[in-house]
């Protein structure tokens, strides 16, 4: 929740304050400020999020009504890495074709909250943006990511290894999903199956 500073200025700015929610370890009520209408939870905003991209094989995780990212445990352990935002991609093996994902962008998570099991942990998302079978082509959007995971089969990535392009093409989809609304929360008891 952002708190508007009384007099709505800092420095010449209009700012807003905001709970720091990634910094871990911060006391509680600790706050950052930034610009009002610059978007971004680091320095450098969406270009400097840490993001995680991985080949999805099928639909169901994240469910797409409560955007709970391990609903049916998907990824595991890779959950568990450090990471500020997702982005699934569709694969391009026969179950992604038959799934109606291959090659896709079906959807994205910015701002990760990890509950849960820390191994495994369930991940909601300050905007969570699905699209499913009606996601654009990974292809159209993001040509060199698109080289880069389907040329070298890569199944998980971070953005950290990329190359500036590739990097570039990321905080492009990311901002596709800025004002996407919240994860609405884990429902119930997730089922916990492998993929």
């Amino acid at each position: 929740m952002a708190v508007t500073h009384p007099e709505g200025r800092e420095g010449g700015l209009a700012c807003e304050f905001t709970p720091n929610v990634i910094v871990t370890g911060a006391p509680a009520g600790h706050y950052s400020i930034r610009p009002k209408g610059l978007w971004g939870w680091l320095p450098g905003g969406i270009e400097k999020m840490r993001t995680l991209i991985y080949k999805r094989t099928h639909t169901g995780d994240p469910d797409p009504a409560s955007g709970v990212f391990g609903n049916n445990n998907c990824m595991g352990q890779i959950r568990g890495w450090p990471f500020d935002a997702v982005i699934g991609v569709g694969g391009i093996g026969k179950y992604a074709q038959a799934e109606g994902i291959s090659r896709l962008l079906p959807w994205i998570g910015i701002g990760a909250h990890k509950t849960d099991d820390l191994r495994r942990p369930l991940v909601t998302f300050d905007h969570f943006s699905y699209r499913g079978e009606r996601g654009p082509m990974l292809d159209e959007i993001a040509p060199n990511l698109a080289k880069h995971i389907y040329g070298k089969n890569v199944r998980v990535i971070t953005s950290s290894s990329l190359s500036e392009t590739e990097s570039a093409e990321v905080a492009k989809i990311l901002k596709l999903a800025r004002r996407a609304p919240p994860s609405q929360g884990a429902r119930g008891n997730p089922r916990r199956r492998k993929c």
